[in-house]
């Protein structure tokens, strides 16, 4: 009996030895075939590295692990379970990723900076704007008394405040006369200048007489007035300033702007001659008799 014992325990232990377990011999088989798959990995990434110019962007797999293999079927060996392995590092390490799309950067181009600029006036608007004065002239202009007694107008005989820099007349609070003022227009141009008698002058029509200017001023409506006359030497002389007559015109330019240093026609003739007039010049603030058939320039007045 005891011997029939000893022969079973033989057998059985002997049929242990033959037979490890699956568990440990399947563990040990998937650990090598990781380490190979790894190695091959690294062999297969830096061959790729090496033949690519542009960067790779590697592709996101997920990774081998113990579970995958150990769903291949328990008969495989451990030389089966090594080359599925290889062979799918080998596949996760040569997809390449899609190229990018470009990426269109928009250039802005610099900002171009707009200098400030005086409007240009056009013939249609033919406003009075203020003249750019000399060193000399800004300095006697700044040293001006502030004063009340004009109002600018505008085309549409709207009073307007006195920084205001575009206008066509200047109302006179002190004798309640309008005046035209000049601009840099083709009708109403400053340096302009007319005859009373025969033809001449200087004006951008054929016609340039007293006569033919007063007419179309008037056609104009000139600050919703028709009744722009030729002014008496009187009326003229009223507006003479002595106060800076050095540098600028007798008179005051921050309202009466563009004014010429030169003689204007007034209404009166001279009474000892038919062919002449009485003019006022604004360079030294005196009138002057003036020769009809002559040019000078012209300022016309509205109202009594």
């Amino acid at each position: 009996m005891n011997r029939f014992l000893c022969v079973v325990m033989v057998a059985v232990l002997l049929l242990g030895c033959s037979e490890p377990p699956a568990t440990s011999s399947q563990s040990v088989s998937v650990a090598a075939a990781d380490d190979a798959a790894a190695d091959v990995s690294e062999r297969v990434v830096a061959s790729a590295g090496e033949k690519r110019v542009a960067p790779v962007v590697e592709a996101k797999e997920a990774p081998l692990s113990s579970t995958a293999v150990l769903a291949l079927p328990a008969q495989a060996s451990s030389k089966q379970v090594l080359q599925q392995v290889v062979e799918q590092k080998e596949r996760a390490a040569q997809v390449v990723s899609e190229p990018a799309a470009p990426v269109q950067v928009a250039m802005v181009a610099p900002m171009a900076v707009i200098e400030a600029t005086p409007k240009k006036i056009t013939v249609a608007e033919d406003v009075t704007t203020q003249r750019i004065l000399s060193a000399a002239e800004a300095r006697d202009v700044a040293q001006l008394p502030e004063t009340d007694r004009y109002v600018k107008v505008s085309q549409k005989g709207d009073w307007q405040l006195p920084q205001e820099q575009r206008w066509s007349c200047i109302l006179d609070r002190k004798t309640g006369l309008l005046w035209e003022t000049k601009s840099q227009g083709k009708l109403r141009n400053a340096e302009y200048k007319y005859v009373q008698l025969g033809a001449g002058g200087r004006c951008d029509g054929g016609d340039c007489t007293v006569d033919s200017y007063l007419s179309r001023v008037n056609q104009a409506k000139l600050c919703g007035r028709s009744d722009w006359r030729l002014p008496k030497r009187l009326e003229l002389l009223q507006l003479v300033d002595h106060a800076y007559m050095d540098s600028i015109p007798s008179i005051d330019v921050r309202y009466f702007s563009n004014t010429q240093k030169g003689r204007y026609w007034s209404s009166d003739r001279f009474e000892y001659s038919e062919k002449h007039a009485w003019a006022v010049s604004f360079s030294d603030g005196f009138d002057r008799i003036h020769a009809m058939n002559k040019t000078a320039h012209l300022r016309l007045v509205s109202g009594q």
